[in-house]
Parts: C-alpha cells; structure tokens; sequence
C-alpha cells in the first residue's frame, strides 16, 4: 500500500469503537430502512450476516421515504470494558471470544462526495448558495457526462475540495455538519432532486511483488488447470473476429494494442494479463489474437480526496465505478466508428471484466420496488450496467472473498450479486437509450421470442483451488453456477524488449473472473453472432461439474437470475478448451474445421494438484534466514465453535503456555482484510506471502493422518520492509470452510515479530487431518498508517 494512503483510515478507525462478541448476543449498530427486499436476495446479502450496522445508501438517501437512523437499545450490547477496550465476557469459553471491534460502516461514505438523481434528466444539476463547504467547495459535476444518454442523464456528483492552500489530505471530522447536511440541504424545497446519498469508497489494492521462479511454476500449473488454448487455431472466413476486453481496475485508462498496462497498483495488470494469456496466448507476430484488453479506471483515488488518474490509483468512489463502465462502452463504441479510418481492426464484441467489489453493507439489495429504491449512488451502478446489457456487453465480476473481521460474512459481494436481477428488455432500453435505438441484426442481443434464457444483468465468478474446492478465502454462499480455478494465477510479460517478469501469484475471486472474460473473448471470436449471454452458456455448458465433490455431497449454485432454481444447478468449473470446441463444433461462422481443433486436457474434478514448488526449494533454501524445528509442539486445546472451528479441530499452543488458550483466540475474526476497512478491495488484494509454501505429501486425501513431517515455508513480501509484522498464523481448512488446526508461528518457533523479506522454514509440523486449503493471515502495523490491518494468503498444497 502507498505508505500515505491510510493516514485517514486511523482517523476514521479511532473515531469509532463497536464490539461485537460472537455468542454473546453481540447488538450492532443498525442504521436501517424501510424500504422492503427484493424477494430474490441471496442468504447474506444485504440483511444477513454481511449486513450487521444496516445499509447506509438507504440510511442516508434524502428525498426519499427511507427512516431515520435507529440507534439500538443500549442494554442490548455486551459490557464493554472500556479501558482495555474489549468485552468482558472470558475468551476460554467457546460460546463467548473477544473480538476486535467492527468498522463503522458510515466511516467508509465520509460525506466528502455525493450523488444525487434528479427527476428530470434534462435539468441542470443544482447548487444553492445556502451549502457550506466549511472553508472547502464543492464541486459539481454531471456523473456521466452531457453526452450520457437519457438513461443516465439525471446524475449529479458534488466532490468536496479542501480549502485552496490547505492540507490536501485534509478529510473533515465524521459527523461534521456541512458535511452531514449536505444531502438535506440541496433537496430540501427542491423539484428537481429525486433523491441524494452519499458516495461511498469502493475499491482498495496494495502492491507487493513474487519471485521469477515461484511465478514461473506458478503459471504453467495455473494455465493447465483453466485447460488454456496455446495457439489459438485458424479459423474460417478470415476469423477468428477480434473482442475487445475492457478491464474496469486499478490502470489508468487506455489502450495500447491491447496489451494490458500498470499503474500505481498491480491489481488492474494482474487480472489484464490474466484475460490476455488466455484470449491472446503468445503475444507475438504469426499468433491468432481474439481479446484486446483495454483499461478503464475505477480506482482514481489515494486518499478521499485526491485523484491521480494519470497513474491509477487505491481506491474508488462508487460512482467512479459507475463512470468507468459506461466509458468502457463508449470507448468501445469509438474505436469502432473510427477504426477504418485509423487503420484498425474493429472490435466485433465487448467483455467487461470487474474484478471488484463492495460489501452488501455499503447497498446494493434491489428493494421489492426495483431498483428505483436503491440510493443515487448504487443505482449509478446498476443503471451504468443496464446500458451496458443493451449494448450488448457481457459482463463478468468477482464474487468476493471473505476478508475477516469480527463480522461473519455471506453471499456474494456486488456488483457480482446482481447475478440475481435479470438484463433489461429490448423495451427497457430502448427508454434507458438513445432516440433510435436499435438492435444490430448481425449482433443480436435479445433472446427470440418464447425463450426461456438464463440472462442475468451480470455474471459472478467465484474460485476454487487446483482441486476443486473453495478456496481458503471463499465467501460462503458466493457461488454462483459457474467457477474457475483462482489459485496461484501468475503471468509471464514482456516488460521491454528482451526483458519479462510474472505478475504476482494472487488467488481469489479476481482470477476466476478475469480467466472467465478470457474464455468468453477467445469463444466469441469465432461465434461473434451469438447472443451474450450465449456465449455464457456455452462456457458453462462445457465446464466441468463439480458435483457430486470429493465426499459425494451435491454442490448446487448459491446465487442464480431471479426465476430460476439455484437447487438444481450444479457448480460447474470453468475449462476453456472445451468451450471453445464446443462452440465451433460443425465449424459455424468464423470457426475453426474440425481436424483442427485443440485437444483438450480437461482436468478432472478433484484430481488436481497445485504447482510443484519443489523445484525452488534449492532457491529458497539457499536465502533461509533461520530454521525452526516443531517437533517440541506438544500440546493441542480444543477449537472454539465462536472461532469457526469444525468439531475436533485444535489450537496448537506449545509449552509452557499448552493449557491456556491465547488471548487472540479467533484471529481469523479478530483481523480484517482490506475489504474489511472503510472501503471495499479488489478480489483478491495481493497477498503479504507470495512465497509460502507447505512441503509435498499433504494433499487432499483418505490416507492416514496424523502426519508429523510437515515442512512449512514461509517469505513474507519484500515490500513490506517499513512495516511491523505480527500474529502470523497458518489454518488448515477442510471442504466447508471450516478450521481444523490452527498454528501460531510464534508457537512454532518463529520470530514474534517477523521481518519482510526474510526465509523461514519450519520442520517436523504435525498436520492432524487432511486439509483441502491453507490459509495464512498477518497483522501488519505501519507507523506511517498509524494503524493495524490484516493481510492473508492463501498457500498452495503441493
């Protein structure tokens, strides 16, 4: 993370101090409305477990009939000892653990910008005098633009800006009144103001870096596992037909022949080269190239209040993410028209990659009404997605990844969530579009009349691990019907002539996503004239079904389109060559004949393996800072049900301290992730350990455990250098999510406080059963943040 960035995140933090204790009849603060639910939200979005502290797009819309703030009864919290700052029910009894407090959910919708929907589209957006701007201004701008069509016309931003002179990172006081008020004061005796929320932060990325040879092993193994195309064949008829991949992230906007670019964060490059490896495979002259990634920015911002759009930035306002996808079109749309004369190919199709995120706290549960009830800012999103749909987009998000915190989370993150509402109608747009909207007969979108299409406003991708199963930082319930391998996902680029790097290994939903976008890119350059979402069948079609598992239990999509039966759809895992072959069997259109089509390696389910990371064993063992040996760990309590342990799980503790439990006893809810903080992170953020590793033979099996010659590894990332790092702690999970050991590393004889950079090993680990995925979680202090956050990784089992 820019060491500046969070100076305003330990304002906000210390503003504030909720505790929740699990079991322990825990009251959070609930900022509500009454505006109903759409009777097809997904278990934990919105009012579930996400949700504890309620919607505040809802709370703070003025203009519309959403209730006050509603202040819990205070003999409903638990006693909090305020002097040590932590509940004071014991941390040794499993129906009570201490907990870390959870984040106000308003500190992340500071009131520093705003959006309002005017019911008017073609009015002027209103300044009154009588707005106070506390020594600052405001300033005032059309969302998307005066040339946005009338769909989303009737959106106005109000930014505010320090005082000329002043302190740029200068974010005012929460509750501060010019802030506060503002949405009150620009409605109030107003006819032109629908309704007015605040613009809520969405997005956060941090850098690190990862090794040439981690990231080497790390590809190849990754790529299989997605079952890549490598070269991509000749198709018929001068195909395949070029598709444009608009990668909505971290990367200043742009285009560059379709070579994914950086920015200050990675993030944007990650998942750019992600969808390039599989849709572009070889990146040279003499290769077919169906997907052209270009950027559009979402994360303009470092702090709340400065921008850098020239060099990407760490985060993003909600409306920075609605303005991003409706450039993403128009950008599309623009090369096009000008592609004759500039010379260029045009871009027959759009795919638009989202790899981000919010949780369901910060809005986004479409109301019984529809999606007019949702807050200015959120419906900016929706509507911005709706013009999308009818230009015939196909648009794939994360479905996110549980980032920790005392407050358990549930369903998938939005945008990803409103996999559930259905795309607009040909008579839905045609309001939403420009005069003379039409459909391109050679290009359709609609489904013919009669059919009964799965065609969702947006498809979410979650990730599995290499065999199979969720990984470690799965949300749960997140899943919708079709998943793809996200873990360890690293590409090798040209950096300059001559000289190539690896992206990061990251592994999270932002993987499934992108490695999605890809195949539906490569698939539809030899079918661009079927519909969008029939390209989405069609790699569905093809995937591989993950059910029934490992166990013989059926595994059913959580999240589905409104009408349709989640029970019956089996999850099914993403594999590129067979839809691609699927697609062009009988050689259609642009497609390739059958004597050459790629032969598929399909991986089977559950037979996986991650990467062999034996091969940089010679490499780390030769940069071992110190080596710990764990045979001494003796002692082993019994996990603790508040902690999200499964029965029979155990806490290793070593001696002298075996018969105490620690008094982080849940580390995995006592940390928040990035996504945690007052903002919403990419899915994934990139991991602290990029280099941890468990030694061979621990794989998923029904052999005998326990097994006691566990060799763990573990660099923490060199870009964390100025930052303390404490609490390192390795889980093994088993197929549910569910914790079956958990091992302090200070207990295995690490350093308390370990140092970025450095090679530790660890020998003669006892492992008690066999896990489906490892899971690793730090805390990181950073004197410059002046505050404390947890980063996790998640580790490959080879």
């Amino acid at each position: 993370m820019q060491r500046s960035v969070s100076r305003w995140v330990a304002a906000t933090l210390a503003s504030s101090w909720l505790v929740v204790a699990a079991g322990c009849s825990p009251s959070a603060e609930v900022v509500g409305t009454s505006a109903g639910t759409s009777a097809d939200a997904e278990p934990g979005a919105g009012g579930g477990p996400g949700a504890a502290g309620g919607s505040p797009d809802a709370a703070e819309v003025v203009g519309t009939s959403a209730d006050a703030d509603v202040e819990p009864d205070a003999d409903a919290r638990p006693s909090v000892d305020r002097a040590a700052r932590r509940p004071t029910c014991p941390v040794a009894d499993a129906t009570c653990v201490a907990m870390t407090p959870a984040v106000d959910v308003r500190d992340a919708c500071l009131g520093v910008r705003w959006v309002a929907r005017l019911r008017d589209a073609r009015a002027e957006c209103p300044v009154a005098d009588r707005l106070p701007a506390g020594g600052g201004t405001w300033r005032v701008e059309r969302l998307f633009g005066d040339d946005a069509p009338p769909g989303l016309r009737g959106y106005c931003t109000y930014s505010w800006e320090p005082p000329a002179g002043g302190d740029p990172n200068l974010v005012p006081a929460k509750g501060t009144d010019y802030l506060e008020g503002f949405g009150g004061r620009l409605s109030q005796g107003s006819d032109t103001v629908e309704a007015v929320s605040k613009d809520c932060l969405a997005v956060g990325v941090q850098d690190t870096d990862v090794t040439q040879t981690v990231g080497r092993v790390a590809e190849t193994a990754y790529y299989a596992a997605v079952d890549q195309v490598h070269p991509l064949p000749d198709g018929a008829n001068g195909g395949p037909a070029a598709i444009r991949v608009a990668v909505v992230d971290s990367t200043p906007r742009g285009y560059d022949e379709g070579v994914a670019m950086d920015g200050r964060s990675d993030h944007g490059l990650n998942v750019g080269r992600i969808v390039r490896k599989i849709a572009c495979p070889g990146d040279g002259a003499g290769v077919n190239c169906v997907g052209f990634v270009a950027h559009n920015l979402a994360l303009p911002m470092v702090t709340p209040t400065i921008a850098t759009p020239a060099l990407g930035g760490f985060f993003g306002y909600q409306s920075q993410l609605a303005a991003s996808l409706r450039t993403a079109v128009s950008d599309w749309k623009a090369h096009n028209a000008g592609a004759a004369a500039a010379d260029e190919t045009p871009h027959e199709r759009l795919v638009i990659n989202v790899s981000l995120g919010w949780e369901p706290v910060y809005g986004g549960v479409v109301p019984a009404a529809g999606p007019t009830g949702l807050a200015p800012a959120v419906r900016a999103v929706y509507d911005a997605l709706q013009h999308a749909a009818c230009n015939g987009a196909l648009v794939f998000a994360a479905a996110g990844n549980d980032p920790g915190g005392p407050t358990p989370v549930g369903g998938a993150m939005y945008p990803a969530a409103w996999e559930q509402r259905p795309a607009p109608t040909f008579a839905q747009c045609a309001a939403l579009e420009d005069a003379g909207y039409a459909e391109n007969p050679s290009r359709p979108i609609y489904p013919l009349p009669g059919a009964n299409a799965y065609r969702p406003l947006i498809y979410g991708v979650a990730g599995v691990n290499h065999n199979d199963f969720p990984l470690a930082n799965a949300r749960p319930g997140s899943s919708g019907r079709l998943v793809a391998t996200a873990q360890l996902a690293a590409t090798r680029y040209e950096v300059s002539p001559g000289v190539w790097d690896h992206t990061q290994a990251i592994s999270g939903s932002s993987a499934a996503a992108a490695a999605t976008s890809g195949a539906a890119a490569a698939v539809w350059g030899y079918r661009p004239e079927l519909r969008p979402y029939e390209i989405a069948q069609r790699l569905y079609d093809s995937a591989v079904s993950l059910s029934p598992d490992f166990y013989g239990t059926a595994r059913r999509a959580k999240v589905c389109q409104s009408g349709f039966n989640c029970g019956t759809m089996n999850v099914k895992r993403l594999d590129v060559c067979a839809a691609l072959t699927a697609a062009c069997a009988g050689a259609p259109s642009l497609c390739f004949a059958a004597a050459a089509a790629p032969a598929c390696a399909t991986p089977a389910k559950y037979t996986g393996s991650g990467p062999d990371l034996s091969s940089v064993d010679a490499d780390y063992a030769a940069r071992l800072d110190g080596t710990f040996d764990a045979s001494t760990l003796s002692s082993g309590l019994p996990g603790l049900t508040a902690c999200g342990h499964t029965t029979g799980a155990v806490l290793y503790r070593t001696r002298p301290n075996a018969g105490a439990y620690p008094a982080d006893a849940c580390p995995t809810r006592q940390l928040y992730g990035e996504g945690m903080l007052p903002f919403v992170g990419p899915q994934p953020t990139a991991p602290i350990c990029a280099e941890c590793k468990l030694g061979s033979g621990f794989k998923l099996s029904k052999t005998a455990y326990p097994k006691t010659d566990g060799v763990l590894d573990v660099r923490l990332d060199s870009s964390y250098a100025t930052s303390t790092i404490t609490n390192g702690l390795v889980e093994f999970l088993d197929a549910t999510g569910k914790v079956q050991q958990s091992n302090y590393l200070r207990d295995l004889g690490l350093p308390a406080t370990m140092t970025a950079g450095y090679a530790y090993r660890v020998t003669a680990m006892t492992v008690t059963k066999a896990p489906v995925s490892v899971r690793m979680s730090f805390t990181v202090a950073d004197c410059a943040l002046c505050s404390s956050y947890s980063r996790s990784s998640v580790v490959t089992l080879y």
